[in-house]
């Protein structure tokens, strides 16, 4: 399978796994190929179901996703609608490492998960088939950064906000919106252990 497409009201593709059951990049893949339209019906495990309760407007054009989820054993996948104030990929991101399951992003092909159990998804079995576009050259969408004043965290989104680009980075204790132009200075990579 190859890294999907945005339709253009898109803003992401994310497919919400547990970290536990697959060990590649091509079994996650495979998973999600088999993922079926969601219904209230269905039964999932609880972790999947607390991200399934963000869609709590009954109005189609307020829905968080542009579909409806889509799910296989272990694997529930969305389509985030780009509204004109951002989506909701950082909240399923947090939501989704707090539930103690990973995210992989359809489009980018990079995985979001605890810190603690970040390092399983690096290597040769998770390297992304498609080629991703770094903003500043070296900042990544999932990457863990060091901040001069916050410390460690990984960078959960980059989009415009009050009409400026913004770092949407999760620290130990709370998460934090950064503005590129004056917080870049104070933004390393951070060093992997």
């Amino acid at each position: 399978m190859r890294p999907e497409r945005l339709n253009r009201n898109e803003a992401a593709v994310l497919a919400v796994f547990d970290p536990d059951r697959f060990h590649s990049l091509s079994d996650l893949f495979s998973a999600v190929e088999r993922t079926v339209g969601w219904s209230k019906g269905m039964v999932i495990d609880s972790r999947f179901e607390t991200i399934l309760q963000i869609d709590q407007s009954r109005i189609p054009q307020n829905c968080p996703w542009t579909w409806p989820p889509r799910w296989a054993d272990g694997v529930l996948v969305f389509r985030l609608r780009q509204f004109r104030d951002g989506n909701a990929a950082a909240m399923i991101r947090k939501m989704a490492v707090a539930a103690g399951v990973a995210v992989l992003d359809l489009v980018t092909e990079l995985v979001f998960a605890d810190l603690v159990i970040q390092s399983r998804f690096q290597g040769e079995n998770w390297k992304p088939l498609g080629e991703t576009q770094p903003e500043a050259g070296w900042l990544r969408v999932g990457e863990i950064l060091q901040h001069t004043t916050f410390g460690e965290g990984r960078l959960l989104d980059i989009a415009d906000y009050k009409k400026m680009r913004t770092l949407v980075i999760q620290f130990s204790d709370e998460v934090k919106l950064i503005s590129l132009e004056f917080g870049l200075p104070h933004i390393r990579p951070a060093v992997v252990r």
